[in-house]
């Protein structure tokens, strides 16, 4: 029978109910119109249920579908229909309508009942079923063995993998290693690559000498790539030695990059100065003007660590690049000549300031700095500065203060100017949402209903998306002007991930291509530890012990007192709110469209890839993820390859891309035209209707219309030849980058299959020797008076903040 969705390979369809027109057992989409649910419309539709998915399309209409993940369904009942409901759907069924009394108890046995989903989105939807048993038992089965997964390896990303990998090894010219080497979506981001592209105009060209760099030509010689592996002297590791697959940082990627002068060694001790160990790390340079955008978590201004954290960020302070002499060079030959940051590693660094932002002889100065000498004082140099950008309220930051975290304040960060964007945290973003979401289900149908901007202005949602947006304009303005920044917020991996990527794609055009958006997500938001799993409500045991250590310290209040509770928060879908509204206001600046962010906001619910599995890189390395399970990625490409090419009608492509003005960007020939400003004013801030009014009842028609109209729309589009190669290439890099990673993770795979589960005491760091005095969750100092708690199993000692913390084994 004919079915207008298109099943995933290796669904099986275990229920399929036709249109309740042609059944007397049919169903039927229930919309309740008006905010006091005065009408309710009944549109009849055929349903489908498989292992995965529940799927509907309204009249039979392909064109009117409603695709449902079993995992994205937050909560669901079963109970009867309403007598409003029950007449309407006699009516729909060409029945007589009979006399129904108000009490459900003497309603017919054969009356219908009426089954509501509750996704983890924004929806909420309202199927009519007939009064049939086996019906009823085959859906609640499903509903009941989805709400009831145990572990990871059992959600739909594994399993439909697995099966689509056994079937490929039945086929000699499909075999497994073909398929695995296909899904690069894996491997988008190429740290190495990634910044060779960032820091110079011409990757291929060698590496010039650090006296001779200068800014808008190459900075590579005024960074490094810092590995945070356990053993970094063997990439590939032994049966004999598990702990090496792990990290020193187990929610940063295994590698970051740091400014020349900075090294391993003041990495690895600058961890406890910050919450979750999350340092200073660099997500942007502006080749420009060379300045940084770092990010990190919020100081602990009570660790004893903190002087490293401080020379760190010292380090951050652009000091090659000022208006009167954009030319100037980075580093002085006396600071070359220090062979290292510390004389041991036992003993405290010598205080090297750093030169200044802008040289005070500007006119007919010399081009490098003044020599510096490291016993003079701060006083010796001109002060630089470094932006902090504090995602919170001074209030919330003053308040962790008090347990331990903070901001940078005092006269050892006198080189830092704070600023304040008073941006909520999760909890109150999901407060938002859930506002949100009685207001989509309230203003459903085309009834003109009083109090909707009212109602809408009451959710705070686009308050909070305007204040995100100012908070990246601003910090996008400041690095274009030359000014490093470090952003943070309490954990670094909520509020400071949208801000940066956000600020990036106001940057840098190569990330408003598909294929830069892609990569900027997995690195952004995957790679620097964003929790996806607990975010979007599907964490789950995995077989190590980072799959559920989630309480790696709470020093938020509002978080403290939510008792170690999982925070589900809608924080990304937040961020693709403030990427719509970029994307309205400079339609012609973004190769993707507005389709492809709706995509992908559905998609982090639905599980049936693995990219926005776990909570971390490290997770998804270890849990198998990225070997076992398909990136959104490819699929994202591949489709947007098919497009182009004209083999399937326009969805995620622009069709009105200006490409011309974004290629000048990303070759660097002409870098400001690659900067857009957004206006952040609220008059241009619009509710995003197309996404939240997606499943209302009028919208369900107009999209019969649009998608009619859209797939007419078929044609050969190209960005130029030499566009076309970059971004061509770019994916056969990735496609190379994946062929020479599966050995690697077919290794670690074997370890573990052989090994058994990994505990957290047996993937200690070799340079990880924590003080009994510093809390292995949250790493403040444990004062005299404190009561410390000792763990048996990992053998760390917490804090009483950080005592209740899970450890398998």
């Amino acid at each position: 029978m004919y079915s207008p969705f298109e099943l995933i390979d290796g669904e099986q369809v275990d229920l399929h109910i036709c249109s309740s027109i042609n059944s007397p057992e049919g169903v039927a989409m229930a919309y309740f119109k008006g905010s006091k649910v005065k009408e309710c419309v009944l549109r009849p539709c055929t349903l489908l249920l498989s292992e995965y998915r529940i799927m509907l399309w309204v009249d039979g209409d392909p064109k009117c579908t409603v695709n449902i993940s079993l995992l994205a369904i937050d909560r669901w009942r079963i109970q009867p229909a309403s007598q409003q409901v029950v007449k309407a759907f006699e009516i729909i069924q060409k029945k007589q309508p009979r006399t129904v009394t108000s009490s459900p108890q003497s309603s017919s046995a054969s009356a219908p009942l009426m089954l509501t989903l509750n996704l983890k989105h924004v929806w909420t939807h309202h199927v009519v079923l007939p009064r049939n048993l086996m019906i009823i038992r085959n859906i609640q089965a499903r509903l009941t063995a989805c709400a009831n997964t145990l572990r990871l390896d059992q959600l739909p990303a594994f399993t439909l993998e697995t099966r689509k990998q056994q079937r490929a090894a039945t086929v000699p010219e499909l075999g497994e290693d073909i398929q695995l080497k296909d899904d690069f979506g894996w491997c988008l981001w190429n740290p190495q690559q990634e910044w060779d592209r960032l820091l110079c105009m011409n990757p291929s060209e060698a590496v010039p000498d650090i006296r001779t760099a200068v800014v808008g030509k190459d900075l590579r010689p005024w960074f490094r790539h810092i590995s945070l592996r356990t053993n970094t002297n063997n990439d590939d590791p032994s049966d004999d030695n598990v702990a090496t697959l792990y990290t020193s940082s187990p929610t940063y990627p295994t590698d970051v990059v740091e400014p020349m002068e900075v090294g391993r060694t003041l990495v690895l001790g600058a961890m406890a100065a910050r919450s979750k160990g999350r340092f200073p790390a660099l997500s942007y340079v502006h080749l420009a003007t060379g300045a940084a955008l770092a990010r990190s978590s919020q100081p602990l201004l009570r660790s004893r660590q903190l002087y490293l954290d401080i020379i760190l960020c010292q380090a951050l302070v652009n000091r090659g690049f000022s208006e009167a002499t954009p030319a100037s060079a980075r580093t002085t030959s006396a600071m070359l000549e220090q062979p290292t940051l510390f004389a041991s590693p036992s003993s405290p660094p010598a205080f090297v300031p750093p030169p200044s932002l802008f040289e005070e002889h500007r006119i007919g100065g010399s081009s490098t700095q003044p020599p510096c000498n490291p016993n003079d004082g701060v006083s010796s140099f001109p002060s630089g500065v470094l932006k902090v950008v504090d995602c919170r309220s001074l209030l919330s930051a003053k308040g962790n203060a008090q347990l331990g975290g903070g901001y940078e304040s005092g006269p050892q960060y006198s080189f830092c100017s704070t600023e304040f964007y008073h941006i909520e945290n999760v909890i109150s973003v999901s407060k938002s949402f859930d506002k949100l979401r009685a207001l989509v289900s309230c203003y459903q149908g085309d009834n003109a209903e009083e109090g909707f901007y009212k109602s809408l202005h009451d959710t705070q949602w686009l308050s909070h998306i305007q204040r995100i947006l100012v908070c990246s304009s601003e910090l996008s303005q400041s690095i274009a002007k030359g000014q490093s920044c470090l952003v943070h917020c309490t954990d670094g991996w909520d509020r400071t991930a949208q801000c940066c990527a956000t600020a990036m794609l106001l940057l840098d055009p190569f990330y408003r291509t598909t294929a830069g958006f892609c990569m900027l997500i997995e690195k952004e938001f995957c790679s620097f530890g964003h929790k996806f799993a607990e975010r979007s409500a599907h964490q789950l045991p995995g077989r190590t012990s980072f799959a559920t250590h989630s309480d790696v310290g709470a020093l938020d209040p509002e978080t403290r007192d939510n008792n170690g509770k999982l925070e589900a928060s809608p924080i990304f879908v937040q961020f693709l709110d403030v990427v719509f509204q970029v994307l309205r206001q400079f339609p012609d600046a973004f190769e993707f469209t507005s389709q492809l962010l709706e995509y992908l906001s559905e998609e982090i619910y639905y599980g049936f890839h693995g990219t926005f599995l776990c909570n971390c890189e490290q997770e998804r390395a270890l849990e198998g993820v990225r070997l076992c399970t398909r990136s959104i990625w490819t699929d994202v490409l591949q489709r947007v390859q098919s497009e182009k090419r004209g083999e399937s009608p326009l969805c995620f492509v622009n069709a009105q891309y200006d490409y011309e003005t974004s290629w000048a960007g990303i070759t660097k020939q002409n870098p400001e035209s690659g900067i857009i400003k957004p206006i952040c004013n609220s008059r241009y801030l619009v509710f995003w209707d197309e996404l939240y009014f997606k499943a209302d009842l009028d919208r369900c028609v107009k999209r019969e219309r649009d998608v009619k109209k859209k797939r007419e729309l078929t044609r050969v589009l190209s960005w130029g030849s030499d566009f076309d190669f970059f971004l061509d290439e770019f994916i056969q890099g990735a496609r190379r980058e994946r062929a020479n990673e599966i050995p690697k993770l077919q290794r670690m795979e074997k370890i573990f299959q052989t090994s058994g589960p990994i505990t957290q005491s047996s993937a200690h760091s070799s340079w990880c020797t924590f003080d009994p005095d510093i809390c292995f969750g949250c790493f403040k100092n444990i004062g005299i008076f404190a009561t410390a708690a000792h763990c048996d199993s990992c053998k760390h000692s917490f804090c009483m903040d950080c005592v209740v913390h899970v450890c398998v084994g």
